[in-house]
């Protein structure tokens, strides 16, 4: 009787063993649950101190009404810096409210974006300057070209951007006049198309002054057809390549110049065959 007590003691303390009642296992479940309490007092005390700090800038920033936003300054040497009635124009694009707004619940970065989407903006950087003022520096495209016809609604910048002529600061009357594009023309789309050619009209615009590009037409993919006034003496057809080799305008440049100096009165000229001049 004596062995079956010892048995049934033996299996029952190998049941508490097994259940993880020993005193090392509960010491261990302690240890455990002090972790989960101390780790759950840090986060309520983060949580507990994120609330605080966002009252604080609410209370000293966001809604402090010394840094209610009362002076805007837009610096531009293009059309929204022109004058009063443009910046009024810029600023209701972006509903800013000076006398209202608080400089800090205003985000730079998605003021900048804002500016950037206008399509006569190059670059633009935004700052808030304390306790009252946004300044806003801005960067605007110049037009290189009228689309279509000359004083045309639209204009558009060595990058192919089409913008409003009526929104693009100093827009020449003899600006060069682009033709032939087929696709629909909007504003604030990029035209690819129109690569070749505002290239090449940016070329001669940097280096060969004596020309001045009265108009450029794309309607083949393959050429472009340029009417060139050369020193104001004498108005030219030329006819090149839309991939343009770096020496065409100077092989063009001493084609005239003979012409002139022979008194040759052909004003056509065909630049398609490899650098070969052809005139008629």
């Amino acid at each position: 009787m004596e062995r079956a007590f010892g048995t049934a003691m033996a299996t029952r303390s190998g049941k508490n063993n097994s259940s993880g009642n020993t005193p090392v296992q509960r010491q261990e479940r302690r240890k455990l649950w002090r972790g989960v309490i101390v780790l759950a007092a840090l986060l309520l005390l983060l949580v507990a101190i994120g609330f605080l700090l966002f009252w604080l800038n609410c209370q000293f920033f966001d809604r402090n009404a010394r840094f209610t936003l009362n002076h805007i300054t837009i610096e531009s040497t293009g059309y929204w810096g022109q004058s009063a009635e443009n910046r009024a124009e810029l600023l209701r694009f972006m509903r800013l409210h000076p006398g209202s707004d608080n400089l800090f619940a205003i985000d730079p970065a998605k003021v900048r974006e804002q500016i950037k989407s206008i399509p006569n903006v190059a670059d633009a950087t935004v700052e808030r300057i304390l306790p009252d003022t946004l300044q806003l520096r801005i960067e605007e495209r110049v037009p290189r070209a009228f689309l279509g016809y000359s004083k045309s609604d639209f204009v558009v910048d060595a990058n192919t951007m089409v913008m409003l002529s009526r929104q693009c600061f100093g827009v020449h009357p003899r600006l060069p006049v682009i033709v032939g594009l087929r696709d629909e023309v909007r504003e604030g789309v990029m035209l690819p198309k129109l690569a070749n050619a505002l290239d090449l009209i940016m070329r001669i615009h940097r280096s060969f002054p004596e020309f001045q590009v009265v108009l450029a037409s794309v309607s083949q993919p393959d050429r472009i057809f340029m009417i060139l006034d050369y020193r104001g003496r004498k108005r030219y057809q030329v006819t090149l390549p839309a991939e343009q080799k770096p020496e065409l305008l100077d092989v063009l440049r001493s084609a005239i110049e003979d012409a002139l100096r022979n008194n040759d009165q052909r004003t056509n000229i065909n630049l398609l065959f490899d650098g070969s001049v052809v005139m008629n």
